[in-house]
């Protein structure tokens, strides 16, 4: 059986570490060319491999992305207002 200590601090060093990432945003430039605000860049999402259409919305085009966390905006529409490609919030949230 794993110690549960063990599992606990990994946990509670990750959390650390994901905390940081939010700080001191590391990789920020290579986050910007995505598009995406610190929170969805640095968190880990988990999705189904399948192409996935889905509605933009902002211009409520439709779009195919390659598995099924799609993005709540389009590339361009998230460019044009300077918002997080993925969530839609503003891409320099504080």
């Amino acid at each position: 059986m794993i110690d549960k200590t063990y599992i606990r601090n990994r946990r509670i060093r990750s959390a650390k570490i994901f905390a940081d990432q939010l700080k001191t945003d590391p990789e920020q430039e290579q986050r910007q060319k995505k598009q995406e605000c610190v929170l969805c860049y640095y968190t880990i999402s988990i999705a189904g491999q399948g192409f996935t259409n889905y509605t933009c919305l902002g211009c409520k085009g439709v779009f195919s992305h390659s598995n099924t966390h799609v993005p709540a905006l389009c590339f361009e529409c998230a460019r044009k207002s300077d918002l997080c490609v993925q969530c839609g919030a503003e891409l320099e949230i504080q």
